[in-house]
């Protein structure tokens, strides 16, 4: 999203009525706060491989570096701030708290429009925001979105059509509300209002989302949850509890695959959907590519994907790749970048789909024609919410 499409964008709403280089000292992100149940799940659900997550506090310290030509701004969260930053010089344009006292953020996406929030006063009473910039990346405005949510269940995953008109969310089961529950995925019309769930019968989430320009068609990846009534330190937990819990995340299938939905229209009196006839696309790499996947992304017309793949270690380490391959067939395509030290795991891109965000050691940093670019450095990976 850059500041000129951002005040056309808001021109043609009023008339209808409605970072590879250092680049000096900028000055660090504040720490995070102690986080609750959104941290560990969308760590979770940014993994290949099972994962074993825990309730605990994850802080991130961000150091911010100059990233070439990209989107004008990118958005960094914590539980109480969105910071919004230039992606040439790091520095620091806007800022958007919590609007509530008690409410804390979770998860974050992008469009050309603005910047998407959701938040939460417990682990089962969630509230959308969209965040509008100014030209100079000052916040403008911040409006609540008219999202309802099935009950008993909240996001764990979450993206936005490249034209800001459809909001589309991966469900779970809140905590204390029984077993996780089949696989659920909703969308929302945030041009027309209404939404639509779509259901399989599967237990498990949909994780790693992400939507084609219009919005019409939704990638995804499916991923099984075991979670362990057992607190941290050994100590057995009543069911029902939510402060402390064990779970097991994973993607179902060590197969690199990615699902598409067509979600059809969306909008009041289309009831729910049927997750079920989503069309499974197998990726088929080159023999040189190493298997393992870590993050899958449709582009904005649909045509292809961009997935992260090669093994890596805890320590970061690994052989990452950055691939295309066709949508149709899932043949591979392009080799966008390859790092023989470092494993790379796809966090999200920007709008078009040309830089995509990834996760390299403890950096964040984007991959296009002239290689990779670092954005920020990181002291906890898993605990960062980032947006373009």
């Amino acid at each position: 999203m850059n500041a000129a499409e951002e005040r056309i964008v808001a021109r043609l709403r009023d008339a209808a009525g409605a970072v590879g280089e250092t680049v000096g000292e900028v000055p660090p992100f504040p720490e995070a706060r102690r986080t609750r149940w959104w941290a560990p799940v969308l760590a979770a659900v940014t993994a290949a491989v099972a994962v074993v997550m825990t309730a605990a506090a994850m802080t991130a310290g961000v150091g911010v570096v100059a990233v070439g030509r990209a989107p004008e701004y990118f958005a960094v969260g914590d539980e109480q701030d969105v910071v919004f930053r230039r992606s040439d010089t790091g520095q620091e344009t806007g800022r958007f708290p919590v609007p509530e006292p008690g409410l804390r953020f979770g998860l974050l996406a992008s469009a050309r429009d603005g910047f998407y929030v959701s938040a939460s006063a417990d682990a089962c009473a969630t509230r959308f925001f969209r965040v509008r910039l100014g030209p100079g990346g000052e916040v403008a405005r911040a409006e609540p979105l008219a999202v309802e949510l099935p009950e008993g269940t909240r996001p764990v995953s979450m993206a936005v059509s490249a034209d800001g008109a459809r909001l589309a969310y991966g469900l779970s089961r809140c905590p204390g509300a029984g077993a996780n529950g089949v696989e659920r995925l909703g969308v929302t019309d945030l041009a027309g209002g209404g939404s639509r769930v779509f259901a399989s019968h599967s237990e498990g989430m949909v994780s790693r989302l992400s939507v084609t320009g219009d919005g019409r068609f939704v990638a995804f990846q499916r991923t099984g949850v075991e979670v362990s009534l057992s607190a941290v330190d050994g100590r057995e937990v009543p069911e029902g509890t939510v402060s402390a819990w064990r779970g097991v995340f994973g993607v179902k299938s060590d197969i690199p695959e990615v699902w598409v939905l067509d979600v059809g229209a969306v909008g009041t009196g289309t009831g729910g959907g049927d997750l079920g006839v989503a069309r499974r696309v197998g990726l088929r790499a080159a023999s040189d590519v190493p298997m393992g996947m870590h993050g899958v992304r449709i582009s904005a017309d649909g045509r292809s994907f961009t997935a992260a793949l090669g093994p890596v270690r805890s320590d970061g380490k690994g052989t990452g790749v950055i691939v295309r391959f066709d949508a149709g067939d899932g043949g591979q395509t392009e080799v966008l970048h390859r790092d023989g030290t470092s494993g790379l795991w796809l966090l999200g891109g920007d709008a078009s789909g040309d830089h995509p965000l990834v996760l390299r050691g403890d950096e964040i940093g984007t991959v296009g024609t002239d290689g990779y670019r670092m954005l920020l450095r990181v002291r906890e990976p898993t605990g960062v919410r980032i947006a373009w």
